[in-house]
């Protein structure tokens, strides 16, 4: 089953038309899943609301190329607390149903609000290939480094 039949059926499960869609650097998977909204592999679903943490990733363009709501949430000088309960606020508002972690490099605060309704896209299988500095081709390029027989998306 390909990952946009995965996501219509998470997406059908829970009712999950409204996504949120955290991001902080190109934002290509926010548009990948734009795109399969747009064609209806995903059913209803639409995004919502970008989150972001910096304005001036790519991906904050993109999107708001693309037509959608892009919110900039930097941590600045509030404690993570403070800025948990933005993105929660920001998420709330927007009525989100499911939230996707697409390369968000930040923490997020799933508590008993996104439990359940909170899905992470990484590009390698967890936790052989996370932490600091694990994103994008650089996860690719060690599990390639490791001569690692089995990868894929967590």
């Amino acid at each position: 089953m390909n990952s946009a039949a995965i996501g219509g059926e998470l997406c059908g499960k829970i009712g999950g038309e409204r996504l949120g869609v955290l991001i902080s650097a190109g934002g290509r998977s926010a548009m990948n899943i734009h795109e399969a909204c747009m064609s209806g592999e995903l059913g209803d679903a639409r995004i919502a609301i970008v989150i972001a943490h910096r304005e001036e990733i790519e991906g904050v363009t993109r999107c708001r190329a693309a037509g959608l709501r892009v919110a900039v949430l930097a941590q600045g000088d509030a404690q993570a607390d403070a800025l948990d309960d933005r993105i929660d606020a920001a998420l709330t508002a927007a009525k989100v149903d499911l939230v996707c972690l697409a390369g968000y490099l930040r923490h997020f605060r799933v508590g008993e609000r996104w439990r359940g309704r909170t899905l992470n896209i990484h590009p390698g299988l967890l936790p052989d290939f996370g932490g600091p500095g694990m994103f994008g081709l650089h996860v690719h390029r060690a599990v390639l480094a490791a001569g690692s027989s089995q990868s894929g998306c967590t």
